[in-house]
């Protein structure tokens, strides 16, 4: 198992942007940023009681393109879409410059 360092991301990008509009990411989230050891891009979207959805993309630009086709209404399958898993009440601080996710084997 590894640990990623995530950073507070304040700045809403395509790709963030693409999968808050795609995934319940909660309401008024603190969206935190980070790389895993493969080079996928890693967002945490964190709700004031602590709780995440992660999302995990190794496309992102790709992820992107997806989104937008999605939007228009062609649903072919184009991306298989972000690795999601959802994160309990309490595990991270809301308020927080930066959060350590660790790696689960069947995940990354």
């Amino acid at each position: 198992m590894g640990t990623i360092t995530l950073y507070r991301h304040t700045t809403i990008d395509n790709h963030t942007a693409a999968v808050q509009r795609d995934y319940d990411c909660g309401e008024n989230p603190n969206i935190f940023l980070g790389f895993s050891d493969f080079d996928e891009t890693v967002l945490a979207f964190v709700s004031e009681d602590g709780s995440a959805f992660v999302a995990v993309d190794n496309d992102p630009e790709g992820y992107i393109k997806f989104s937008n086709a999605m939007k228009q209404g062609n649903f072919e399958p184009t991306h298989p879409g972000v690795d999601e898993w959802t994160v309990d009440p309490g595990t991270f601080n809301y308020y927080a410059g930066t959060i350590e996710i660790t790696s689960e084997p069947t995940i990354w």
